[in-house]
């Protein structure tokens, strides 16, 4: 079974011509090019475990990584130190999701994972308990919390005065389907197949960004704009 016979795959080919995209980033000079003037997917990231992976973070290779270089500077220096941890946080922005007991669990497994940061554990706990009360970083993760509760806010005022059955509906009909690693995972290797058969540099450089950012996309959540527009690159 080719990718383009998945069930998942019809169904945002599908959506991709109900709902397309505001901007058409490809073209192959043959097929018609559909897409909207106005925004067609109030829907933004669909994850319905995020939380639950943000307390693995600490298994993963490129977050320890990070994590460690961000802790050893803020030991030697406390603003460089908050400057990392502001890039790790925006890297991995689904850290705002856990509470702070959960934090101090990840934050501490990652710490006692290292031989020179478990020496600094209680400094260290404390010191991040105090950044999440700063500023800069409380905006990062405002920005992640409103993207995600985006979906509830759109539409409020026009959903108002609708039947019940009728916004049951349409949201049965307009919801996108939440995608699992394994099937990100396909497109990823796809496109780069595609990207290995095109000798254009631009168009290798927007490939790659579509493959960085679905990377990112397995552990944060299913993109229903970022999938239709990898969707719609196959299908061109």
């Amino acid at each position: 079974m080719t990718i383009a016979d998945r069930p998942y795959f019809k169904f945002y080919k599908e959506r991709l011509e109900k709902k397309p995209l505001t901007e058409a980033k490809f073209f192959n000079w043959k097929d018609k090019v559909v897409v909207s003037l106005v925004e067609t997917e109030k829907h933004k990231i669909l994850n319905s475990s995020v939380a639950e992976k943000a307390l693995n973070l600490w298994k993963r290779e490129d977050f320890k990584k990070k994590f460690e270089e961000a802790a050893l500077a803020f030991i030697e220096d406390v603003a460089l130190g908050k400057e990392k941890f502001v890039e790790l946080f925006e890297e991995f922005p689904q850290i705002f999701l856990l509470d702070r007991a959960d934090r101090k669990t990840l934050f501490g497994k990652a710490i006692i994972a290292h031989s020179i940061l478990r020496e600094y554990l209680e400094d260290l706990q404390k010191g991040l308990n105090i950044l999440f009360e700063d500023e800069d970083v409380a905006q990062v993760g405002k920005q992640y919390l409103s993207m995600l509760n985006e979906d509830e806010d759109e539409g409020k005022d026009e959903d108002e005065g609708k039947d019940e059955d009728e916004d049951k509906d349409e949201d049965e009909d307009e919801a996108p389907k939440e995608l699992t690693p394994d099937e990100i995972e396909e497109i990823i290797d796809e496109l780069n197949k595609v990207k290995d058969k095109i000798e254009d540099d631009e168009l290798k450089d927007k490939l790659d960004d579509i493959i960085e950012k679905l990377d990112k996309s397995i552990e944060e959540g299913t993109r229903p704009d970022l999938i239709k527009e990898a969707i719609y690159l196959l299908t061109i």
